[in-house]
């Protein structure tokens, strides 16, 4: 629930609503705070919609898609798996593999998302784009949290 509503996905989508208002993407909602309050609102129901996707796929494969920390020293190795964790779950097992839930949250939400948008986004491209650029985003989230706790000093897990 944390993952829909928590603080860090309400701060986040407000500051990817302020870079998309810079961007006057789409420029359909226009700027000024009519046009921010669209995208927040936009970038919120994406997340809910990508988060439901995740929750049902994930209990349907029994994935636990959740970010588990490298247990590497090498950043390397530590960046690659934060990377690679993008697209990948942990299973009843202890075993890692592609996660099903990850891939077709972002793809359908990127999918559903198009249909309330504006008509610049309801094409193939849009869409193509809009699940790279959360691809992306997510990897470069979890090469955050893979690094947060040494930037604070904090001991690892």
């Amino acid at each position: 629930m944390l993952n829909t509503v928590g603080p860090v996905p309400l701060i986040g989508e407000g500051l990817g609503a302020e870079i998309l208002q810079r961007a006057d993407s789409p420029y359909e909602w226009g700027p000024g705070w009519h046009g921010y309050v669209k995208r927040y609102e936009n970038n919120l129901a994406f997340n809910g919609v990508r988060q439901t996707i995740s929750y049902g796929v994930a209990s349907a494969f029994h994935e636990d898609y959740r970010y588990f920390a490298s247990t590497d020293q090498s950043a390397w190795r530590r960046v690659r798996h934060a990377l690679v964790s993008t697209f990948t779950a942990r299973y009843a097992d202890g075993s890692n593999g592609f996660s099903a839930a990850s891939v077709a949250s972002v793809v359908g939400a990127s999918g559903i998302s198009s249909l309330w948008g504006p008509r610049s986004w309801q094409n193939m491209g849009y869409m193509a784009q809009n699940a790279s650029l959360t691809f992306a985003q997510t990897a470069a989230f979890n090469v955050i949290r893979e690094f947060l706790p040494n930037i604070l000093g904090r001991p690892r897990k």
